[in-house]
């Protein structure tokens, strides 16, 4: 065996406390990760459609993905916010920016025209297609300095 690697053990019910080199460059990391995991559950759900479905599974199609476009919008509102992005729907949308068709979770309001009670696949797809856009617009932000060095 090497002498060059530490056993488990030998760090077991130790009281040394590890500190993160950049708590920043941590929280950075994950809140990307995070947003990424967001964007995947919205390709799986897609993935997961029945193309051929009938009336009430489509229905439970537009639930779930709208809800997985809301969680996608969720995670990068915070980016949204301190970037001013621009997050505003068109017009024929019954929500004027994708950070309110999230807090609805994709669900149509009552006093909108419209005979779905989700957002139909081709509106949520839309709010994905723009916070993918405002992710690529602000990821250089948001990434990791691959040019930092750090010393052992």
């Amino acid at each position: 065996m090497s002498q060059h690697g530490t056993k488990a053990e030998d760090t077991e019910g130790s009281d040394e406390t590890i500190e993160l080199a950049d708590p920043d460059d941590y929280h950075r990391s994950q809140r990307l990760k995070e947003i990424h995991q967001a964007r995947q559950r919205v390709h799986d759900t897609l993935d997961s459609f029945d193309k051929a479905a009938k009336k009430p599974e489509a229905t439970h199609q537009c639930r779930k993905l709208a809800y997985a476009v809301s969680m996608y919008v969720s995670e990068l509102e915070p980016l949204i916010l301190d970037t001013d992005a621009d997050a505003t729907l068109p017009n024929r949308y019954p929500w004027d920016t994708a950070l309110q068709y999230a807090d609805a979770l994709g669900k149509v309001p009552d006093d909108f025209d419209h005979p779905a009670t989700y957002a139909p696949k081709a509106n949520s797809i839309q709010v994905f297609r723009l916070c993918n856009k405002i992710l690529a617009d602000v990821k250089p932000l948001v990434e990791a300095d691959d040019t930092d060095e750090w010393e052992v």
